[in-house]
């Protein structure tokens, strides 16, 4: 429907008679943005070796459409470290008055050892060590943010190009690795970790391009513009270039706000404040605009009332977030957008239906009391086994993200072993793999919760593992019961579904490997709760099902252990849920 999507934007901007521009700004915008917005923008292209082409173009259009939209801009081209740190300090004083801050980069950068730098102009880089010296460490512009303690922070980096001194590292990690986004904030890659962006033909970068191009439409709100920004790269680039995002933001931003946004969903009402700033009633003038853009809208409703495409209907609301027809047309997209989730049924994935089970044990570790009861009011799908090498492989091949090593056991790299559980990986590359899966498949995957985990263990049994009381039934669902330590010293991790699979038909469960779950530690409550996920927030995640190197009793359904969610050890791995 690419092409029914673009006539009706044409005919959108035929009706309000602005050919000549994409978009329009709304009337009134500059009244209705008051909230303080500043911004560092940075774009380096002169390089002595490997200049680019776009940066300073990219630098320059970034800035102007940032000053149009209300922020006070601090703009440097081609510059050194020296003066790069200097003004990311200022940007970070300037943030600590309050309000959104904005820092964009365009230029070369790289990853060393998980750590993300941008390089300056005039960089002395002989060696992988001359990095952190001559260089940006990304880790200070996030620090300076966070210091300011204001409501709101974007980082968007378009620095994902070839590392230019790539021959002369002991790393082979292509563009920047993955980063957390502090609370508030929200980290915008030109593609994927570990991918690297091409530079375009064009006056600016593809990214950029697209960037520019949403930040335009009006009440578009900040997570949505960067998912249009994905689907047009990822478009133009046939699937080679996927923007990615990591968020922890906690409230609304729009770079260009419809009139009826008004400042109340750019700036935050203040505590204890007992009204709101309303808008002024639209003039006659806009009025004139609104019955001009009525007739597009029928048109362009007439057009895709019927469709079957979900991004028909999110075209639509792009067009006229707040038209006539917008109420039904979210009530149409909220449907079909259920509809595909009702009909998606992933491959090898068990239906667990609703119920109520006791969690934890009375007689175990103490973290494992008080026993108590769940009840899962929501069928989900989990995957009869745990993610494999082989599952895991297609990830790392089509986003260059890092591979997963972290000793002599890891089953990555190692000949058949291509159907063994998938080891070494982090809870964050778990994450990083689900995202990559959900994309590429239009799906909703997600790590399971705790409770899930342990109800799916039990399949229905209240017996210390998933085929009974006694140990002696591991022998036939656990893959590690022959000789553990010995046997995967010498054959590696078993390949999944070795063993029989618990009443539920899920494979290895009870040993294996330790399992990632999505929840955060925390104490279990004493009373009954519904489909529980765990604190809001911790220091350390969740891990399952015991692992290839314990004994028997630690791998009993009701076992819960934690530990950072940056690890990567060689008994640990995950498998999927997917909602229902």
């Amino acid at each position: 429907m690419k092409s029914l999507s673009t006539l009706l934007l044409l005919i959108f901007l035929m009706t309000m008679g602005s050919i000549g521009n994409a978009v329009e700004e709304p009337r009134g915008f500059k009244k209705i943005v008051e909230e303080r917005r500043i911004a560092l923008v940075i774009g380096n292209g002169d390089y002595d070796s490997s200049p680019l082409r776009n940066p300073t173009n990219d630098a320059e259009d970034m800035t102007k459409i940032l000053n149009e939209r209300g922020f006070a801009v601090t703009s440097l081209i081609d510059s050194d470290k020296r003066t790069m740190v200097k003004a990311i300090h200022a940007f970070g004083q300037d943030l600590k008055k309050g309000g959104v801050g904005l820092f964009y980069y365009a230029g070369h950068g790289m990853q060393v050892n998980g750590r993300n730098y941008l390089i300056p102009i005039g960089a002395m880089i002989e060696v992988e060590s001359d990095i952190e010296f001559e260089s940006v460490d990304v880790g200070r512009v996030l620090a300076n943010m966070a210091n300011a303690n204001n409501r709101l922070n974007m980082v968007i980096l378009d620095a994902c190009r070839d590392n230019p001194f790539a021959r002369s590292f002991r790393s082979s990690a292509k563009g920047l690795a993955q980063m957390d986004a502090p609370t508030g904030t929200l980290i915008a890659y030109a593609t994927a970790p570990g991918r690297t962006a091409a530079d375009g033909n064009e006056r600016n970068g593809i990214y950029t391009k697209y960037l520019l191009e949403q930040a335009k439409v009006p009440g578009m709100e900040i997570s949505q513009m960067f998912k249009q920004v994905r689907a047009k790269v990822r478009e133009e680039t046939d699937g080679k270039q996927i923007p990615w995002e990591a968020t922890s933001l906690e409230g609304n931003f729009y770079f260009t706000p419809s009139e009826e946004k008004a400042s109340t969903t750019i700036s935050p009402v203040a505590e204890n404040s007992s009204s709101a700033t309303v808008p002024s009633p639209a003039s006659d003038a806009s009025n004139s605009v609104l019955r001009q853009a009525t007739s597009a809208e029928i048109e362009m409703w007439n057009l895709i009332k019927d469709s079957k495409d979900v991004t028909d209907f999110e075209d639509f609301l792009v067009a006229f977030p707040n038209g006539k027809y917008a109420a039904l047309a979210k009530l149409k997209l909220k449907r079909k957008q259920q509809q595909r989730k009702i009909n998606y049924v992933p491959k090898d994935f068990i239906l667990v239906k609703t119920g109520s089970f006791q969690m934890g044990s009375k007689t175990g570790y103490s973290n494992e009391r008080p026993a108590h009861t769940v009840n899962i009011t929501r069928p989900f799908y989990i995957a009869d086994h745990e993610t494999t090498v082989s599952e895991y492989q297609k990830f790392v091949e089509a986003t260059g993200y890092r591979e997963p090593k972290c000793s002599s056991y890891e089953n990555w790299g190692k000949s058949g072993r291509e159907n063994s559980p998938i080891n070494c990986v982090s809870w964050g590359d778990a994450q990083a793999y689900i995202r990559w899966l959900n994309i590429n498949e239009g799906a909703a995957y997600r790590l399971c919760t705790e409770a899930e985990w342990e109800y799916a263990a039990r399949a229905g049994t209240t017996m210390k593992w998933g085929c009974g009381n006694n140990e002696a039934c591991l022998e036939e669902t656990n893959p590690d019961s022959e000789s553990l330590l010995t046997n995967l010293f010498q054959k590696g991790t078993p390949a999944v579904k070795s063993k029989k699979p618990n009443a539920w038909k899920i494979y290895d469960m009870n040993g294996s490997l330790w399992e990632w779950v999505e929840d955060w530690y925390g104490p279990y409550s004493e009373e009954s709760v519904n489909n529980p996920t765990g604190p809001e927030s911790g220091t350390y995640r969740v891990r399952r099902g015991g692992g290839f190197t314990d004994n028997s009793s630690k791998t009993r359904s009701a076992v819960r252990d934690y530990i950072s969610p940056d690890a990567r050890i060689k008994d640990l791995g995950f498998r999927l849920c997917h909602s229902k």
